[in-house]
Formats: structure tokens, sequence, C-alpha cells
């Protein structure tokens, strides 16, 4: 990457979203659920910089958001007859 591109990565994409717009510390973080949402987020790029820093946005939003990601595919891949149920009013 140019030197000139790198600078525009740098302050248009990892300088902005959720977590560069929070007052949130990377280890205000649980380690274990950056560690999953790095290795989560690693599967749609092999830029490692990429993939924490979607990471963080998520954790800024919602701090268990890996955790809850890995419920809901574990639930998604069990016998639809052995799923929670869940009754929403979509009124």
């Amino acid at each position: 990457m140019t030197k000139m591109l790198e600078k525009i990565f740098y302050e248009e994409f990892i300088k902005s979203g959720r977590f560069a717009d929070s007052d949130k510390k990377e280890s205000d973080f649980d380690a274990r659920e950056l560690a999953m949402g790095i290795e989560v987020e690693a599967e749609h790029t092999v830029n490692k910089q990429i993939a924490k820093k979607i990471a963080l946005d998520h954790l800024a939003e919602i701090p268990d958001y890996y955790t809850r990601l890995a419920k809901m595919e574990r639930e998604a891949k069990q016998d639809p007859r052995e799923r929670a149920t869940y009754d929403f009013d979509l009124r």
C-alpha cells in the first residue's frame, strides 16, 4: 500500500466507527470476547487489523456480541424441534 493509501485507510476506516466514536478503550473489553471477534471477522478479511477493528465496533455496541453470535449459530444448527422458540410481537 502506498503511504497515501495507508493514511486514507487509517483516517477513514480505522479511526471511524462505533468503537472510535465511543469513549471505550480496547482494554475495556473481555480479551476472550475480542479474540473470538477477531477470529470470526477473519472469515471476511485476511487483514488482522481490519478484523480487529470490526470486532471492536461490534463490541462497542454489544459487549458480548460474539458470545451471543456463537449461541445463535449453535441453536441454528440444532434440530428444529429442539430449538428455543421466541414469541415476537411484530406489530
